[in-house]
């Protein structure tokens, strides 16, 4: 006895029930082979659910157990066993210690013995349960997969490895693993407009499941739905994976084939097609990723991390500089060491983990902390300091107290207070893509105590994005971004169901350097918000509808065709709301939200007259004043172009100015004042060397005559969401001496370039004489600006607060936690032309002179890309001469 050996006991899955009890085992072969069990009872009492695991790394001992019956004449017969230390969970995170002990009875058969050593859920002390259980697979799991495709979609699920072919279903067998296939196959027609939104995949998904699956939906199963489509209208989205409490739990991923063959090499597309297959659904068996900062793991090789912030080790750089390369990134290395298999502890979660926190529909995206630091690695360095990056959340108008039940929006801020550059990731601030986090505590107001446990918000979608050169925007000193965050719904439910004070801290992990060096962590500043208790039954009652599941998910992705019931509750809602508390009387966050809502998913079925009418209504005051300023902003984006819905869509550009003025004999900077631009872009050269990109603002320059300017930055809020705060580097103002002086023009030329993913209606042959101010007055009113003396012409309402024209700028210069903005340039160069000249600079910057060849880049212009120093520019790797972009206004 004692002795330490394997037990002779096949590998595979085991089932045993005696009518109490019903047991799934999972073994695995070898001295430390773990072995693992779900057990659940069935009696009067209800059920019962447990788990209990080997002891990883220890070994099995050999032993005698009894076997047969025992009498005081004849002492039961012994046979040979193996036992080993287990531990034990039940459901509500309970734990004890015991054993398991495993004992081959047939040539498909085995005994299994559990023991447990302390009291657990009911159990007492040296509580046993012995049966015998039938072998039923090789593989430790089984699980139902479904692929469905978009029409016309031409692709491939498998790719050559060494000798032998690699697919989905050889990946996920040998991580324990066996699939067999649901349903039929279909074919998924292609959205409107040919690129699908994230309620279009979210509808697309639930129809299929709906159709296929073997399992209420509603309920935890072993089924992977994937579907694989063209691209969507997030530029660099290779994945998404939807994860909430119900009707779609952790159950379906989506592909977008298209958009990776259009970012990488013809020869790289099929691994790269069936790595990221095998990446969501990875998330949807709840693995993270590995550069997770609580994993904190980028050196990984796993099909869970991310080759373009691969940490690159400096043995592998060795090795591969000596065997001849010439420049070793991040990409490369990842490649390089690339096996097509997940790293021992995702191995180990996936075949012996508890069953809800593997199963789809179990527990939480990311709840479950299964991955440990090996022994012999080194505890990690502390990351950088954030070094001049500056993170906040602003609140909207209406300030941080929130009624019971209200949809919660915020906007998050990132500024480099630094001297130099800093390249960060355009969808950084995304809280979908995995580099924010927002940490949520309870408060208690009275003994000002903040609760040490911090809830993670975590989406009901989780998208993984590619990131090259042109996808990163290089931050000069001084420059911002901007994005919002909704917090009505998670894949948790809401995080505000309980009256009280909350204290939300952003936190962004950012990975850079050449070879993947990471990470700069930005601790941001915490916000405190304040949710009220309900001041009557009937907002309780509300609360209650817009926290239900499918309410929930349609407010957090702006409706969903396949959640009609959800959209009549919350038109429902909004109407009687309307009806209690007449429009604009005092702000009322659910109406806005509402409607928004309704608004958004009108727009997505092309029902521009609707979608026009619920979007106008969020966005009066002051119900506009319940949104964060970036959320305001970009409602009224959607309710301006909803007329033009079948044109691109356009940005909205203010243009921030301060001006010095001299005042007893020093000077002083004036206040900052906003002005609303048109953004003008070159197209992509031919040659593919120069991407579509806005070179500079057009806008009327009537108050800036004659002043002199100390600081200029333009704020772009583009239609993927993204809100960028740019350095000007010179401004010109034009005035015609055929008309009044005061009728005024001005060129804003940005310090660098910004992206420009969508086409315009506008050219250079629009316009008139070079001496006529028409054209360009008629390319400001197409687009809501109007000069002063447009107004009577056109009877419209000239735009003059800056309330109206950029409450992104606004509130960046107005909230408290970040301070005033700073003054990054000191008086930028301003000059005056006659309008002759303005045709001249346009041409020039855009590269678009008739009848010249293009002009070389000028040396006061804008910058294509932030340089080496900042690892922003262009990436061959991730970007394909396939992909071609336009610009969103060519003047």
């Amino acid at each position: 006895m004692n002795e330490t050996t394997a037990p002779d006991v096949e590998r595979g899955r085991y089932l045993a029930e005696n009518g109490r009890w019903f047991v799934e085992l999972r073994v695995e072969g070898g001295p430390t082979g773990d072995v693992s069990a779900d057990l659940r009872s069935r009696d009067h009492d209800g059920d019962l659910a447990l788990w209990v695991k080997t002891r990883t790394g220890e070994t099995w001992v050999k032993t005698l157990v009894p076997v047969g019956a025992t009498s005081k004449e004849s002492p039961a017969p012994q046979a040979e066993a193996w036992v080993r230390r287990a531990d034990w969970r039940d459901g509500r995170g309970g734990t004890a210690s015991g054993w398991i002990t495993l004992r081959r009875v047939g040539c498909q058969t085995i005994e299994a013995r559990f023991m447990i050593t302390q009291s657990l859920s009911g159990l007492v002390p040296s509580f046993g349960l012995t049966v015998q259980a039938a072998r039923v697979s090789t593989a430790l799991r089984d699980v139902g997969l479904e692929i469905e495709q978009e029409s016309g979609l031409d692709f491939t699920l498998s790719t050559t490895f060494g000798e032998g072919i690699v697919e989905v279903k050889s990946v996920l067998h040998n991580a324990g693993l066996d699939v067999h296939d649901l349903g039929e196959k279909t074919v998924i027609p292609s959205p409107i407009g040919g690129k699908w939104s994230g309620s279009d995949v979210f509808t697309a998904l639930n129809d299929q499941m709906r159709r296929i699956s073997q399992a209420p939906l509603t309920s935890p199963a072993w089924e992977l739905h994937l579907l694989m489509l063209s691209k969507t209208n997030e530029p660099g989205l290779l994945g998404v994976m939807f994860d909430f409490v119900d009707d779609l739990p952790r159950q379906g991923a989506a592909v977008f084939v298209q958009e990776i063959r259009e970012r990488y090499p013809e020869d790289e597309v099929e691994q790269r097609v069936l790595s990221t297959a095998i990446h969501e659904l990875g998330h949807c068996l709840n693995l993270t990723h590995r550069f997770d900062p609580e994993v904190d793991r980028a050196d990984s090789k796993s099909f869970m991390n991310y080759d373009w912030l691969y940490q690159v080790s400096e043995d592998q750089l060795k090795r591969l500089t000596a065997a001849g390369a010439v420049s070793v990134d991040s990409s490369a290395g990842y490649w390089d060491r690339f096996d097509y298999t997940f790293d021992d502890d995702e191995l180990e979660f996936l075949r012996h983990a508890p069953r809800d926190a593997v199963i789809p529909g179990g527990a939480p995206f990311g709840s479950v902390r299964y991955w440990a630091i090996p022994p012999q690695r080194e505890p990690s360095v502390p990351p950088p300091p954030s070094n001049g990056l500056q993170l906040w959340l602003t609140p909207p108008a209406t300030g941080t107290s929130f009624a019971y039940g209200l949809p919660l929006f915020l906007q998050v801020s990132l500024r480099n207070l630094g001297l130099e550059p800093r390249c960060v990731p355009r969808h950084a601030l995304d809280v979908k893509a995995g580099m924010l986090d927002l940490l949520i505590r309870r408060r208690n107001v009275a003994s000002r105590q903040t609760s040490t446990e911090s809830q993670v918000f975590r989406p009901v979608m989780q998208r993984c994005f590619a990131v090259g050169g042109l996808d990163r925007l290089p931050l000069q000193p001084g420059e911002s971004m901007h994005d919002n965050v909704n917090l009505a719904f998670g894949s948790a439910g809401s995080p505000f169901m309980e009256p009280g004070a909350y204290v939300i801290t952003p936190r962004l992990t950012l990975y850079g350097g050449k070879r993947g060096e990471i990470r700069t962590v930005v601790e941001g500043v915490q916000l405190q918000v304040d949710v009220r208790p309900p001041g009557s039954h009937a907002e309780e009652r509300d609360a209650e509808l817009i926290w239900r599941n499918d309410v929930g998910v349609s407010l957090a992705l702006g409706g969903a065709a396949c959640l009609p019931e959800a959209a009549g509750v919350v038109r429902q809602l909004v109407e009687r709301r309307q009806r209690d508390r007449p429009l604009g009387s005092y702000p009322d966050g659910m109406i806005a939200a509402g409607t928004r809502m309704l608004g958004i998913a009108a727009s997505r079925r092309n029902d521009s007259v609707e979608a026009r009418r619920l979007l106008n209504t969020a966005t009066l005051a002051p119900q506009l004043a319940t949104f964060d300023p970036h959320t305001a902003l970009h409602t009224r984006m959607l309710a301006a172009q909803q007329p033009k819905s079948s044109q691109p869509t356009t940005t909205k550009v203010v243009i921030d100015i301060s001006a010095r003025a001299e005042r007893n004999g020093s000077a002083s900077v004036t206040a900052v004042q906003s002005i609303e631009g048109v953004l003008i872009s070159r197209p992509p050269s031919d040659d593919g060397t120069l991407p579509a990109a806005g070179v500079a603002v057009l806008f009327d320059a009537s108050d800036i005559v004659s002043a002199n300017l100390a600081s200029a930055t333009a704020v772009i809020s583009s239609p993927d969401g993204i809100t960028e705060r740019v350095q000007v580097k010179r401004v010109q103002s034009f005035h015609d001496d055929h008309e009044s002086s005061s009728r005024r023009l001005g060129l804003a030329v940005l310090a660098r370039t910004v992206p420009c993913p969508n086409g315009s209606d506008v050219s250079m042959d629009e316009f008139g004489s070079p001496r006529d101010l028409r054209g360009f007055r008629d390319a400001l009113r197409r687009n809501g600006i109007q000069l002063p003396a447009d107004v009577a012409e056109t009877g419209g309402e000239a735009i003059t607060s800056a309330d109206q024209v950029g409450p992104v700028a606004q509130a960046e210069r107005t909230a408290p936690w970040p301070g005033p903005i700073p003054v990054v340039s000191d008086n930028v160069p301003h000059t005056d032309q006659v309008v002759s000249r303005i045709r001249d600079v346009i041409c020039k910057l855009m590269n678009k002179c008739k009848n010249e060849a293009p002009l070389p880049r000028d040396p006061d212009g804008p910058v294509d890309d932030a340089g080496p120093e900042t690892g922003c520019g262009p990436s061959v790797a991730t970007v394909s001469p396939r992909a071609t972009v336009s610009p969103y206004y060519e003047l």
